[in-house]
């Protein structure tokens, strides 16, 4: 057996002044994936795109010197002019008041739209993953039979009964059978929590259920959530956008970006500056959404933290 020499090794030792050096100084997981996210050019610029359409959504009517309702007979189909930098519709109205007007309307029902369908998709999936069995198995196919219903044959049902087209009928024809699937995945997400050591914990000191799911099963899933809800926000734009476009939603005087597209269609060929501009901001606005989204489940996803 060949013999190594000992000059060939020397005692490193410890070096006591270094045990209290911090290799890496502690970040919380929200700044963390902040620090990630920022580093997304494509999603950062994203969501800067989208900060000045919801800027202009809230001032530009603000500062403009015509009301999206009022018409101006001598301005008839104007093109894009000084006064009129997006033109004016068959009516005289000023369409670039009436867009940053319609985008407020588009926002509004893809925001609240998209929490409203987070906060009962959450409880909903929280309840039935915490309990399982029976309970699971009876609120699943509840949760079935609500999503196979078209939300079609839901609005033209809401419109029909509650006599109206307002937007709190669309928001509620909407999130009526919309949550479903946000339940599907919550409760897909905490079912995997289920076995883990806090809520055997919980459930041993006598947690109660209700607890249990808001204070452990929904903050944990936090991340997966929020990336959810910027995937379902355009989502509810665009089913706006439709129904506007099919006269079952917003209706005149009130306006959207789906109401001026669906008006503007029929006289596309000879005034493309009524469709170019509503189209182009339901085009943009959903295209930020779905960018910033992909950032955040990079950023949120703990599987990347380094």
């Amino acid at each position: 057996m060949q013999q190594i020499a000992k000059e060939k090794f020397h005692i490193i030792g410890i070096q006591e002044a270094d045990t209290d050096v911090i290799a890496r100084p502690h970040v919380s997981y929200w700044r963390d994936a902040w620090r990630r996210f920022r580093k997304n050019k494509l999603a950062l610029t994203a969501f800067a795109i989208l900060g000045v359409l919801v800027i202009l959504c809230v001032f530009a009517p603000v500062f403009s010197p015509y009301e999206y309702e009022t018409m101006d007979s001598s301005a008839r189909l104007s093109g894009m002019t000084l006064q009129h930098p997006f033109g004016t519709d068959k009516l005289g109205r000023d369409i670039f008041t009436r867009v940053w007007i319609g985008g407020r309307v588009s926002l509004t029902i893809g925001l609240v739209g998209a929490l409203v369908s987070a906060v009962i998709g959450c409880i909903y999936g929280g309840i039935a993953a915490y309990f399982g069995g029976m309970v699971d198995n009876i609120m699943m196919r509840i949760v079935e039979v609500l999503i196979s219903v078209p939300y079609l044959i839901v609005v033209i049902l809401m419109s029909v009964v509650l006599d109206s087209k307002s937007l709190g009928t669309m928001l509620l024809a909407m999130t009526i059978t919309g949550w479903c699937g946000t339940a599907r995945f919550v409760r897909a997400q905490m079912l995997q929590l289920k076995s883990a050591e806090y809520t055997l914990a919980a459930q041993a000191l006598g947690v109660s259920p209700w607890k249990t799911v808001v204070r452990h099963f929904i903050p944990n899933t936090m991340g997966v959530i929020i990336v959810s809800v910027t995937f379902d926000i355009p989502g509810y734009i665009f089913s706006e956008a439709f129904l506007s476009y099919m006269n079952l939603g917003i209706q005149p005087p009130g306006t959207s970006w789906g109401v001026l597209v669906s008006s503007a269609q029929s006289q596309f060929q000879f005034y493309p500056n009524q469709l170019i501009f509503p189209a182009l901001m339901i085009a943009l606005t959903m295209l930020c959404f779905t960018l910033i989204g992909d950032g955040l489940r990079d950023a949120l996803d703990p599987k990347d933290r380094k």
